[in-house]
């Protein structure tokens, strides 16, 4: 995962990718693991729906996530790396503003996606 970090920043997918800052190893009872250290991450996508009534979060707020989720990939996928992760609370998101609109997509609380 270093290697996204010393990647070109001038892609649009860099900003949106959550850099690995330092990773050690931690030896106990049930062997070694390695511990990645990263930056700070936002809210996953289940938790900032609960601000949202019944919810729902706006279109434009989505439609924004979906941009981020999609740039990030891509600057995933051209550094050889891909993302595995397929249940919606490991999502995150995080925004500058927030657009309010009455467009609104529903999050399920229960929803897996692949």
């Amino acid at each position: 995962m270093a290697h996204l970090r010393a990647g070109d920043q001038s892609l649009v997918g860099y900003k949106y990718i959550c850099h690995m800052l330092d990773s050690f190893e931690h030896k106990g009872p049930n062997g070694t693991h390695v511990c990645l250290v990263l930056e700070l991450m936002a809210e996953s996508l289940r938790a900032f729906s609960v601000i949202f009534y019944r919810k729902e979060i706006p279109l434009p707020i989505m439609q924004r996530f979906t941009f981020q989720l999609l740039c990030a990939l891509d600057y995933a996928h051209e550094h050889n790396v891909i993302h595995t992760g397929r249940i919606l609370s490991h999502w995150t998101m995080s925004f500058l503003s927030l657009s309010a609109d009455v467009s609104l997509v529903q999050i399920s609380s229960h929803s897996t996606y692949t």
